[in-house]
């Protein structure tokens, strides 16, 4: 997200070459094995991130989850459209000049394929998703901030 809203460079990851480095706590960082320079994108930029990105990893990363667990693809697909928006939010902050773009490349992603649907945007960078993470289930979890539920307590009774 990053590369692209500030760079205009969209890499050429692929789903053999991008890999997770597992650790303890904390994110799992990302690293490419096979580094390619980015393409320079303009106004092809959105669909340039969302063809690297929602085909080749994130519906690999859906079907990978579904195959070894019982979960609803939606409540999967949420969690990357969430993801999405955070990181847009996160460039945001951190480049306010890249807000703007950040803002349309992750609206066209979340406008794409398995990505459609999954949430929306309220004033600002406030996303709210139109499925629920599931986090309040875990035993100290609760309720995240683009929770479908709200400001009120996500329950079974209510999701």
């Amino acid at each position: 997200m990053a590369t692209a809203a500030v760079h205009r460079l969209v890499p050429a990851w692929t789903p053999d070459g991008l890999h997770w480095r597992p650790a303890g706590t904390g994110p799992w960082p990302l690293w490419e094995s096979d580094p390619t320079p980015g393409c320079p994108h303009d106004t092809a930029l959105p669909m340039a991130v969302a063809d690297v990105l929602v085909e080749p990893h994130l519906a690999a990363l859906v079907a990978a989850t579904l195959a070894v667990e019982s979960v609803s693809a939606r409540v999967l697909w949420g969690n990357a459209g969430s993801a999405l928006a955070a990181a847009g939010r996160l460039v945001a902050q951190a480049r306010p000049r890249a807000a703007e773009r950040a803002l349309g490349i992750v609206e066209a992603v979340l406008d794409t394929g398995s990505m459609v649907g999954t949430g929306w945007f309220e004033p600002g960078w406030s996303f709210r998703r139109r499925s629920c993470c599931l986090y309040y289930r875990i035993p100290g979890g609760g309720v995240c901030d683009d929770c479908v539920q709200g400001t009120r307590w996500c329950d079974p009774g209510t999701s």
